[in-house]
């Protein structure tokens, strides 16, 4: 069955109502239809909205104020409908006026049914492909306005004869502005280096088979002022014969992939920082430890000699010598495990205002009288799990780092606030988790540092002061004490603009601990067992001797292994296990748990002088302020041990 098609309808303008009628028949005849009949463009133009014809058949010369050439055009540019002018007026100037409105054909008066006939099929075909056409080119244009880049045509003498919306966005120039004008004047870029202009290359610079490559570095600058990175890249438009007609310029806004980019390079700058640090801080970490060794023997056996010759004698002034000198190292090596994050004192509650309060009288004698000190400390700074020294040495590095910088004076600012740190700001960081975080901000105005200086200011031992007037440390310790707390250092520096670090340190909600209830320089005594276990022997026999000084009965070994056979072997009680961290095939928290199956009363002191786990191994465990740091004197091992024994005796009275 073939499928029946709709007749073309065609309507008519004409205000002699003879020849309308004869054209209406006639038309018939053919085997169109006829939409209507007007007489004047106004009613001509109001049939064609609500009839919608294939086709208008237009008399130029209609009755009212606008002929047949204005009512045409109005129906061509409202509703792109193809018109055939029916006149009998063929002199020139009517003619030329007609030819304006892009006519789809003419038919003279008196017309004959074959000419209209071809006139009107062609028209129809003719209007086919001009939809077509019109289609295709709403279609690209459309493709155009909906891509992410900017584009911008040119004709043959570089003059711009297209803009898509992204171009007019990004250039601050709107299509009819720019039309016509050299591509040079709409598009100004430059290096985003060297801020230098950056030339777009002319039509006749560019060779006929080269397009320009993509170029980066580059900045547009819009008509405004506004800066933009971009992408660009040229090349030629021909047409079918092979000539040249113009170029295309293509530019794509990059600000995102850059914020990408530096975001990816300041993350991978990171980590090189911590792959560089974590290297030196195992070797630094390493020797510590075994310092630290040494400094237990050394200084336990100083002061046992120290005990024993008296104030009066000959050498006490030399022993007194060596003893200050092995604090001092001692000292040292704690700046060197807190640089290396393997410093193991065991952090616990602490108030941020009141930590900083502590050191502020040192500060005040620090600080020149040239300078200017602010401290502004937020009441609800709240309190960090923390180590109040490492604190301590945080802020006072950055002081002396910041009155360094003020050699003429200024200004400097301590302030503590709480804030909390989104994903997006953590993800950027290593260990560092969203959240609630104090922040500790020291600020000067002095002297600046370059972007060469930042990048190497938190490297250990490097220093831009006078040989002998810094190590080069100081940084280096607050960056390892920082990571060390699973915190965020920033700096922010420019030459001459001064310098603000802030220290981002995470907020707890546990309450700072009571203190210990002994004097510092107090020794309790006891009388219970202990097994004290290290494969050092010095500082094995320190221990032990400074144990059974203060009344308690001890029993030692110098291995794992053998501590293990002692807790089979020994018939009393054995009320406290003091073990080293690290030792060979069994380190102390495996003993430990060990001895608590062959004794589940025992309970346990650590003491190392370093182990890259024991803190997170403590922490695990929930012991972990049963724990303290070689080197150690008779009166902390003392107060340790007396304060983990009165527990357990109050914990369980009929133990």
């Amino acid at each position: 069955m073939i499928e029946a098609t709709t007749p073309t309808s065609i309507l008519i303008v004409e205000d002699e109502s003879i020849v309308a009628w004869d054209l209406q028949h006639t038309l018939e005849r053919l085997g169109y239809t006829v939409a209507g009949i007007a007489d004047n463009a106004k009613d001509a133009l109001k049939l064609a909205e609500t009839e919608t014809p294939d086709l208008v058949l237009q008399d130029i010369m209609i009755k009212g104020e606008d002929n047949g050439i204005v009512s045409s055009k109005q129906i061509s540019e409202k509703l792109h409908l193809p018109v055939i002018f029916l006149t009998a007026y063929s002199d020139s100037p009517t003619l030329e006026k007609a030819k304006a409105t892009l006519p789809y054909g003419y038919i003279l008066k008196p017309f004959n049914e074959r000419d209209m006939h071809t006139t009107i099929e062609m028209a129809l075909e003719l209007h086919k492909s001009r939809e077509q056409l019109r289609e295709a080119e709403e279609h690209y244009a459309t493709i155009l306005e909906s891509t992410c880049d900017a584009v911008i045509a040119t004709d043959i003498k570089g003059n711009v004869t297209f803009m898509n919306h992204i171009a007019s966005r990004l250039s601050g120039w709107v299509l009819t502005e720019a039309s016509g004008k050299p591509l040079g004047d709409v598009i100004n870029i430059i290096n985003e280096h060297t801020r230098q202009p950056v030339y777009i290359r002319e039509n006749d610079e560019i060779e006929e088979t080269d397009t320009m490559p993509v170029t980066s570095h580059s900045i547009l600058l819009s008509k405004n002022g506004d800066e933009c990175p971009i992408e660009d890249s040229t090349a030629h438009v021909y047409n079918r014969k092979g000539e040249m007609t113009g170029s295309v310029t293509i530019l794509r806004d990059i600000s995102d992939r850059k914020k990408h980019e530096d975001a990816l390079a300041k993350k991978e700058a990171e980590l090189r920082q911590l792959q560089k640090m974590d290297s030196v801080g195992r070797l630094a970490g390493g020797i510590a430890h075994d310092f630290n060794n040494m400094l237990t023997a050394i200084l336990g056996y100083s002061r046992f000699v120290l005990d024993g010759v008296g104030e009066d004698h000959k050498v006490t002034e030399d022993v007194k010598e060596i003893i200050k000198t092995g604090e001092r190292a001692a000292d040292l090596t704690k700046q060197i495990l807190a640089f290396s994050r393997r410093a193991h004192t065991p952090a616990h509650s602490i108030l941020v205002n009141q930590t900083i309060k502590e050191v502020e009288p040192m500060l005040r004698r620090t600080i020149d009288s040239g300078i200017n000190f602010v401290l502004k400390l937020d009441e609800n700074a709240g309190a960090i799990l923390a180590e109040p020294v490492q604190i301590h040495q945080i802020v006072m590095n950055l002081v002396v780092n910041a009155c360094d910088a003020m050699p003429r004076g200024g200004n400097l600012f301590i302030s503590s606030s709480l804030v909390e740190l989104n994903e997006e700001e953590c993800k950027l960081h290593p260990d560092v988790t969203a959240g609630d975080y104090a922040k500790i901000s020291v600020k000067d105005t002095g002297t600046g540092m370059s972007k060469e200086i930042r990048e190497f200011v938190f490297d250990p031992f490097f220093t831009t002061k006078e040989i002998g007037k810094g190590t080069g440390l100081g940084l280096s310790i607050v960056y390892g004490i920082v990571r060390q707390y699973k915190g965020l250092i920033e700096l922010t520096s420019h030459p001459d603009q001064g310098t603000e670090i802030n220290i981002f340190l995470p907020a707890t909600d546990a309450l700072p601990e009571t203190p210990s209830r002994f004097k510092k320089d107090e020794v309790p005594r006891g009388a219970e067992t202990i097994l004290v276990v290290d494969d050092e022997l010095p500082v094995l026999n320190y221990t032990t001797r400074a144990l059974k000084q203060i009344g308690y009965k001890v029993i030692s070994a110098d291995h794992p292994f053998k501590a293990l056979a002692l807790c089979d072997q020994y018939e009393g009680d054995i009320d406290l296990l003091v073990s080293d961290v690290v030792m060979p095939e069994m380190n102390g928290f495996q003993l430990s748990e060990a001895c608590k199956e062959k004794r589940p009363e025992i309970n346990v002191l650590f003491i190392s002088g370093y182990t890259e786990n024991s803190y997170t191994q403590l922490g695990a465990t929930g012991i972990v302020h049963s724990f303290i740091p070689k080197p150690f004197t008779v009166e902390t091992i003392s107060q340790k041990v007396r304060d983990i024994l009165d527990k357990v005796h109050s914990d369980h009275p009929n133990a």
